[in-house]
């Protein structure tokens, strides 16, 4: 993986495709027999969690709500491009999760 992407940023100065890094680590898989048989042995997780803890954000659900969504999963990926209210809510949720060793 370091390989082709030190090889892209060669004649490259941006990501030309937002999902740049899943196509190259798809190539590697599909490349690299070590690799795919590592990346068959990794559990699949739903992003199914995330994406309604990103919608209930958006929503403004409330925290006990965000709360319960966040017991339920065990990766979460938020996004930069939030309004300011719900970075706010989106701190609050973090530190709790911390917190509470989630």
């Amino acid at each position: 993986m370091r390989d082709l992407l030190s090889e892209y940023w060669e004649s490259e100065n941006e990501a030309r495709a937002y999902f740049m890094f899943h196509f190259l680590f798809e190539a590697a898989v599909t490349l690299h027999a070590d690799l795919r048989n590592i990346w068959r042995k990794m559990p699949t997780i739903s992003a199914d969690g995330p994406h309604l803890l990103d919608m209930g954000l958006w929503a403004g659900w409330n925290i006990e709500r965000l709360k319960d969504i966040c017991r339920t999963i065990p990766v979460n990926k938020l996004s930069y491009k939030y309004p300011e209210p719900v970075m706010l809510q989106a701190e609050r949720i973090a530190i709790w999760a911390r917190c509470n060793n989630y």
